[in-house]
């Protein structure tokens, strides 16, 4: 009997994973135990979507099922093992890498992996987040694995195979085979120490090909915007040398090198969950806001999602440009840190190729503009008129 178990469409999967992976296993169901182990649960994909339990937005436990933003994560996994991944609030990253790794531990022996929090508190939530998924795993599939769990302490977990899940909020000298860093901007910005740690330790100690998975949203200017901006240039180089298309792994064209990071926005844009029935009324500022979002992007936002918008500048301010962002550009971008004209700057003379070199000509006298700006911003611009 045909079936379809994912959170997203067929659409969006094929759109995602572009044939990287098999499509037609979520269209069906298992009609043997041999069918289950040979044909679904040799694949990483099924298995994350059927094994795993957790706890949702609501409260509620339930199968894991991953949503759209952890879809297109997983899709960039598959191209590339370093990922930087600038997001809106809520997406569930966190979530996802958490049973990702779980999963890979219990199916790789000798794995040693990371899952590095902001703090003590985050630390302690990711581990019952792994006690639940390991807990609830059916004991029919756990016995497929073979694997049980030898060690249960507040910053390990370790099984059978070998492998391990260290929970931690520094990683210093430990060598691993995958490291999952959450909230980056936030560690960098509040203990800047730790962060370093992350960049001249941690990261050094994993070979090229491990998985590295390094999320936030954005907290100014720090290492996780300094990751985020290598990444974007990286990936333009690869766009350069393939003429505007990125390659699938392993297809022998010119690809990201072993420790570049490949970016990754989620937009609030694309997240069902942002979205409000409740009516707004938006103001003549906040209607120019979503034009310029719809030329600029060629979507077209529904009511829902302009009410949510709306609802969510009401307790956000320009902070919302920060925690549900548009475009990676206003991510980074706050008016409280005095950048009032950055966003503007940014859509309509960086990104529309308006800036034009060598246009200052000695003949003619030069005017100067002075901002005295917040705190000690200070601004200068000098105009030349034709």
């Amino acid at each position: 009997m045909s079936t379809w178990n994912l959170s997203i469409t067929p659409a969006q999967f094929e759109s995602i994973y572009q044939g990287s992976v098999d499509i037609d296993i979520f269209r069906t169901s298992p009609t043997t135990d041999e069918e289950l182990v040979t044909k679904y649960f040799s694949c990483k994909l099924w298995r994350l979507n059927n094994l795993y339990t957790i706890v949702d937005k609501k409260g509620n436990r339930t199968i894991f099922n991953m949503n759209l933003a952890q879809h297109v994560v997983y899709a960039a996994s598959l191209q590339h093992a370093r990922l930087v991944i600038l997001k809106s609030r809520q997406q569930g990253i966190s979530t996802f890498w958490l049973v990702a790794f779980l999963d890979e531990a219990l199916v790789n022996p000798d794995f040693k992996i990371g899952l590095m929090a902001q703090g003590q508190s985050e630390a302690g939530t990711l581990l019952e987040r792994t006690e639940l998924a390991w807990e609830t795993i059916n004991p029919v599939l756990l016995s497929i694995l073979g694997v049980s769990r030898v060690k249960d302490n507040s910053s390990e977990q370790g099984f059978s195979n070998n492998s391990t899940l260290f929970i931690r909020t520094s990683f210093r000298s430990t060598t691993l085979q995958g490291l999952h860093v959450s909230e980056l901007g936030k560690i960098a910005k509040t203990y800047p120490d730790r962060a370093k740690e992350v960049k001249t330790g941690t990261l050094q100690a994993i070979q090229p090909g491990n998985t590295v998975a390094i999320e936030s949203t954005a907290e100014g200017d720090n290492l996780f915007k300094d990751l985020w901006d290598a990444a974007v240039e990286a990936e333009a180089k690869v766009l350069r040398l393939n003429g505007g298309v990125l390659p699938l792994k392993g297809s022998g064209k010119p690809s990201f090198a072993g420790e570049d990071f490949k970016p990754v926005f989620l937009s609030w844009v694309d997240d069902p969950d942002c979205w409000q029935v409740e009516p707004e009324e938006p103001s003549q500022t906040q209607l120019d806001y979503f034009d310029s979002i719809e030329q600029d992007l060629g979507i077209k936002l529904s009511v829902e999602q302009r009410n949510f918008w709306v609802s969510k500048y009401r307790t956000l301010g320009e902070d919302i440009k920060q925690e549900y962002p548009t475009t990676p550009e206003e991510a980074f971008t706050k008016a409280n840190d005095g950048a009032y004209y950055a966003a503007l700057f940014l859509r309509y003379v960086l990104k529309r190729g308006r800036i034009k070199p060598q246009l200052y000509d000695e003949n003619l006298p030069t005017h100067a503009f002075l901002d005295l700006g917040m705190s000690d911003t200070f601004v200068i611009i000098y105009v030349q008129v034709w």
